[in-house]
């Protein structure tokens, strides 16, 4: 589970910073990293990084499958991932 979920936070980072940043683009990636977060049984009900995931994932279903992230929107979602990414890391390491 914890590959899983590594494996999406980075294919999520990567498909950003190579500028896919379409919804029907971001939408899967961000549902499956959701998915892999919610497995970790480890890590606390209220942890940031799903909570933020969960937001934009959110944000998503109310855009068209059209629609791309602005600039400021795909900084901040990278942002918002990598911070996601880090916590889950420090969290394996605190175990």
């Amino acid at each position: 589970m914890v590959a899983e979920t590594v494996q999406a936070f980075i294919t999520t980072m990567d498909a950003l910073k190579i500028n896919m940043t379409s919804v029907d683009s971001v939408h899967p990636l961000l549902s499956d990293l959701v998915q892999s977060l919610n497995k970790l049984a480890f890590l606390p009900r209220d942890f940031d990084g799903r909570e933020k995931t969960k937001q934009w994932l959110t944000q998503l279903n109310q855009m068209r499958a059209s629609d791309q992230l602005t600039d400021e929107q795909t900084r901040q979602l990278l942002f918002d991932l990598e911070s996601g990414y880090n916590a889950v890391i420090a969290c394996l390491r605190g175990r």
